[in-house]
C-alpha cells in the first residue's frame, strides 16, 4: 500500500521489491567480501513444488533477496490459491513477494515498409503483470493451527503443516574431483590446467585457463572458480553471445564479470557443490576485487542485477544442461527440486501442473513459459524468425512465468 492508502500496482510494487533487494545488496557489499551473496550461497533455487516451477533469472534473484530481507531459509514458494490448494494455512498478518511476467510485443518500426514484412517489426519487451507468492516459512505450524482453531472456533482438520524440507545434500570432495573432471569433458571450450597462476578465460582464444587443482585451498574453490570462467565462456559469439568488451573498471567490464559470478553461484547450486566462501581462498580474492565495480554499476542502474540474473541464468543452463548430456546423470540441484515436487499429493499436483490441456486452475499450472522465452500475438512462421532475432533481447530485460492468481 502506498502512502496515503493508494493500493501499489504491480509494477508499482515490482519496482519497489527491486529497490528494496538492490538497497540491501549494496548495504552487504559494503560489509566487504562474501556478505552479499550468502542467500545464493546457502539456499537452493526458489521453486514451486505445486506447480513444478523452479523460479529462474530476474524472478531467482526478487525471491532470494526477499528471503535475505525476511530470513526466510526455505526455498519453496507457493500462490495464495497453491497454499489453499494444498491445505496450508498462511499466518495472520504475512504479506506476499512478488514476482514478474514480462511479455514481447510486436512493434512496427519501418513505417515506410509493408505491412507483411516481417522486417519492418521489433518485439519489445514489457511488463506484463506481478504475482503475489508467499514462502512456506510464512505458513501455520500444526501447534498455530491449532491455536487459530481453538481461538476463533475455525476448522483445524482443514489444515495440516507444510512437509519438512529434505536435506539438500552437498557433494562430497571424492564426488567433486569428479565433477571437475565432467566439467572439463563437458565444457564448451576446451580447459587448460596447469602453466600458470592466473585463471582466465580468452574470447579471442575461446579457451580457459586454471592454475592446477592442488594449488587451491579446496576443490570446491577450484571448482567454483572454473565454473566462473565457464560462466564467461558461455557469452562468445558461437554461444550465448554477450557482449565482452571493456577493461577493468569500466561499467562493461563489471556488468560481465557480474553475470559470471551470478553464474558461478547458480551452477555450483544445480550441481550439488559445497559453497565456497573461504577468506583464504582464491575465490574470495577475486571476489573482493571486484566488489567496488559491482556496486557502482548496481547503484547506477538497479536492474542491472536483474539483467545480470537472466543472463547468467542462461549461462547456467548451458553449463548445467551439457554437464548433462556428457554424464548421462541429473544434476544434483535439478533432482531436489524433484524431491520438492514429490511431496505434493497428486490430486493437489494434478490440478496445477501443466499437462497440455485446459482446467479451472490453468492460470495457477506450470507456464509454458520459460526464461527468455516470449509470448507472441501472433505465431506465424515469419514472427518466429523475427522472435529469434530479438531472442536475446528478450532474455536480457525480464522473464518468468506465469504461476498464479492475485490473491
Amino acid at each position: 500500500m502506498a502512502s496515503g492508502g493508494k493500493k501499489l500496482t504491480g509494477k508499482e510494487r515490482a519496482d519497489l521489491q527491486r529497490k528494496q533487494i538492490v538497497d540491501k545488496v549494496i548495504e552487504d557489499m559494503d560489509k566487504g567480501g562474501f556478505e552479499w551473496v550468502k542467500p545464493w550461497h546457502d539456499m537452493a533455487a526458489p521453486h514451486n513444488p505445486v506447480t513444478g516451477v523452479t523460479y529462474r533469472g530476474g524472478n531467482r534473484t526478487h525471491l532470494l533477496g526477499m528471503a535475505m530481507i525476511h530470513g526466510y531459509a526455505d526455498p519453496r514458494w507457493v500462490t495464495f490459491k497453491n497454499l489453499e490448494a494444498a491445505g496450508w494455512r498462511l499466518r495472520e498478518g504475512e504479506r506476499s513477494c512478488v514476482i514478474e511476467h514480462w511479455k514481447m510485443k510486436r512493434i512496427k518500426t519501418d513505417r515506410d515498409a509493408p505491412d507483411n514484412d516481417p522486417d519492418a517489426y521489433e518485439l519489445i519487451p514489457s511488463f506484463n503483470r506481478a504475482y503475489p507468492v508467499f514462502n512456506l516459512s510464512q505458513m501455520m505450524t500444526q501447534e498455530e493451527i491449532d491455536e487459530w482453531a481453538e481461538r476463533t472456533g475455525g476448522d483445524a482438520s482443514k489444515y495440516h503443516p507444510v512437509p519438512p524440507l529434505p536435506e539438500n545434500e552437498k557433494c562430497t570432495d571424492d564426488e567433486n574431483l569428479e565433477l571437475i573432471e565432467d566439467l572439463i569433458e563437458s565444457s564448451r571450450c576446451p580447459i587448460i590446467e596447469g602453466g600458470g597462476n592466473i585463471a582466465a578465460y580468452s574470447p579471442v582464444l575461446d579457451r580457459i585457463q586454471m592454475p592446477p587443482r592442488d594449488s587451491f585451498d579446496s576443490y570446491s574453490s577450484f571448482t567454483t572458480t572454473m565454473l566462473h570462467e565457464m560462466g564467461h565462456s558461455t557469452g562468445h559469439p558461437s554461444a550465448l553471445d554477450r557482449s565482452q568488451i571493456g577493461t577493468f573498471g569500466s561499467k562493461e567490464y563489471a556488468k560481465e564479470e557480474l553475470v559470471a559470478e551470478l553464474s558461478s553461484m547458480f551452477s555450483a547450486s544445480e550441481l550439488g557443490l559445497p559453497a565456497d566462501i573461504d577468506p583464504k581462498s582464491k575465490h574470495y580474492k577475486q571476489h573482493v576485487a571486484y566488489l567496488q565495480n559491482w556496486r557502482e554499476v548496481i547503484s547506477d542502474d538497479p536492474d542491472v542485477l536483474f539483467r545480470a540474473s537472466s543472463l547468467a541464468t542462461q549461462a547456467t543452463d548451458m553449463i548445467v544442461d551439457r554437464y548433462e548430456e556428457a554424464t548421462g546423470r541429473e544434476a544434483p540441484g535439478r533432482a531436489y527440486m524433484k524431491e520438492l515436487d514429490a511431496q505434493i499429493p497428486d490430486e493437489v499436483a494434478a490440478r496445477f501442473r501443466g499437462n497440455g490441456t485446459k482446467g479451472k486452475d490453468d492460470k495457477d499450472k506450470a507456464p509454458a513459459l520459460d526464461n527468455g522465452q516470449v509470448e507472441l500475438s501472433s505465431r506465424s512462421a515469419e514472427l518466429r524468425e523475427a522472435a529469434d532475432k530479438a531472442h536475446k533481447d528478450a532474455q536480457q530485460a525480464h522473464e518468468e512465468h506465469t504461476v498464479g492468481n492475485e490473491r
